[in-house]
Formats: C-alpha cells, structure tokens, sequence
C-alpha cells in the first residue's frame, strides 16, 4: 500500500492510498473489509452527532 494523498480538515485527516494486490480476490476482499469500516465509522458518527444535537 501507497499513500498517494493526504487531506487534513477540521478534525480529522482523510488518506488515499493506492493498493497493489496480485489476486482479484484478494483485492475484493481487502476493499470490502475498508468499505465496512468506513461504513461503521460513518455510521457511529452519525448516531453520536444526532445524541449531540437532542436537548
């Protein structure tokens, strides 16, 4: 894996990173393991802005 790109904002820094996997499966693999965790990270995100904003 490769850092090609690094973006800082307010709270957080986003990376983009290019992968270099020999096997298709592999590489599907690898990339549905990363999607479900950005997916769960937007997703307590999400549910822990909406606690904060309810009085």
């Amino acid at each position: 894996m490769k850092i090609i790109r690094t973006m800082m904002r307010e709270e957080d820094t986003f990376y983009g990173a290019k992968l270099q996997v020999t096997s298709d499966s592999a590489f599907r693999s690898l990339r549905a393991f990363i999607m479900r965790e950005q997916i769960k990270l937007h997703i307590d995100r999400k549910s822990n802005n909406s606690k904060i904003a309810r009085p």
